[in-house]
C-alpha cells in the first residue's frame, strides 16, 4: 500500500473569493460536516457543509489545507481529497474518489490542470468562500498517468479496498495525520 500527500497550502496563499451564486443543490442537501466535490466546465470547487453553530465557530482567517493521498494495492486504486480548514482536526473531510469511474477520473483531471481552488464554506445561511493555489496539480497528474497503464477494476473491488482503508483510518481526521506522519 502507498500514500503520498502533496503539500499544505501556505496561511499566507489562503485568499478569499465571493460566492456569486446559490450553491448547487447536492451541496444544499448534503448533511453536515460534509465536503462535497463539485466539478464545472473547467474546474473543481469543493464545498465544505456546516450547520449555523459549527459554521460560526471558524475564525475569520481561516487557512485551508490540501492534500491528495493515493492507495494503491497493485490491482485497485483508491484516491482520496482531503480538506483542512483552520489548522484543526475536528475541521478535516475526505472525499473518496473511485478514479475508475469516468466521473471521478474527471475530478482527478479537472484538478491536474487548474490553477487554484475555490472552496465554499456553505450552511443554510451563511458562505464563506476562498481561493487557494492548487498544490495537487502534480501529484494528480502522476496519477492520470499510473492510471493510463492500468487495467481498470470493478466497482466492487473498490468498495472492497475502501472498506480496508476506512479499517485502517476511521476519520478523515486520522487518515490526515497518518499522511502527515509519513511525510516527515
Amino acid at each position: 500500500m502507498r500514500a503520498d500527500i502533496s503539500s499544505v497550502v501556505p496561511e499566507s496563499s489562503v485568499g478569499r473569493v465571493r460566492l456569486r451564486r446559490s450553491p448547487p443543490p447536492a451541496v444544499l442537501e448534503a448533511p453536515p460536516h460534509c465536503l462535497v466535490v463539485v466539478p464545472t466546465e473547467q474546474a473543481v470547487q469543493l464545498y465544505v457543509r456546516e450547520d449555523e453553530f459549527t459554521l460560526a465557530r471558524y475564525p475569520t482567517r481561516c487557512p485551508v489545507e490540501l492534500a491528495l493521498a493515493d492507495f494503491d494495492n497493485g490491482e485497485t486504486m483508491c484516491v482520496v481529497l482531503l480538506a483542512r480548514l483552520a489548522r484543526r482536526n475536528a475541521c478535516t473531510f475526505e472525499r473518496f474518489l473511485n478514479v475508475a469511474d469516468p466521473g471521478e477520473l474527471r475530478i482527478l483531471k479537472l484538478l491536474s490542470t487548474q490553477r487554484t481552488i475555490d472552496l465554499f464554506l456553505v450552511s443554510d445561511c451563511v458562505r464563506r468562500s476562498f481561493r487557494v493555489k492548487n498544490t495537487l496539480a502534480g501529484l494528480a497528474a502522476g496519477l492520470i498517468a499510473t492510471l493510463r497503464r492500468r487495467r481498470s477494476w470493478t466497482p466492487e473491488a473498490f468498495l472492497a479496498w475502501r472498506r480496508r482503508i476506512d479499517t485502517l483510518y476511521p476519520t478523515p481526521e486520522a487518515l490526515w495525520r497518518s499522511l502527515r506522519r509519513r511525510r516527515k
